[in-house]
């Protein structure tokens, strides 16, 4: 996976670049298909190819407004399915993310270590409709800029999303 940032002060491009490469393996671990069950962990490694350390008319940008995070990172989790039920079904998805400390022109910048977890449960209908809802929460700890913890780069972030799914099929 690779993104790529265009950011404009009203029709004048002052940022643009690729973001972070990301590679990850996964492998099911577990899986039982008359119990509908799977279980798999995955690693990722991002990779920081895109533009970092820019400037806009001698100002150094921000590192929120940095195409690239600058950092390579590491992240570790796991994805778990499971049909409770004939027409339940429960899906988690977890994963935690270590960035390893950037030293630049700019920067001497660590992002704080973040925790992402997600549960999901849906009730089937009979032919074409699921519906259901999902709980994620998401946790950044404290950046740090040398040896410094930063105040306000942390928080706490819950989430509900309501869904309704449509299946196509020939």
């Amino acid at each position: 996976r690779l993104a790529y940032l265009a950011l404009k002060e009203g029709d004048v491009p002052f940022v643009m670049g690729f973001g972070d490469l990301a590679l990850s393996v996964s492998h099911t671990v577990y899986r039982n298909v008359q119990k509908g069950i799977d279980l798999t962990p995955f690693v990722m490694v991002k990779f920081p190819v895109g533009k970092f350390d820019c400037e806009n008319e001698g100002v150094k940008l921000p590192i929120s407004m940095q195409p690239s995070s600058g950092s390579y990172k590491y992240a570790g989790g796991l994805s778990f399915y499971s049909n409770l039920s004939k027409r339940w079904y429960l899906t988690f998805y977890g994963l935690y993310e270590y960035a390893q400390r950037i030293r630049s022109n700019n920067f001497d910048y660590q992002y704080g270590g973040l925790t992402y977890l997600n549960v999901a449960v849906f009730y089937e209908l009979p032919k074409y409709f699921s519906f259901g809802g999902q709980v994620g929460y998401e946790y950044q700890s404290r950046a740090r800029s040398g040896d410094e913890l930063l105040f306000g780069t942390a928080y706490h972030l819950l989430k509900f999303t309501p869904q309704i799914l449509c299946k196509i099929s020939r």
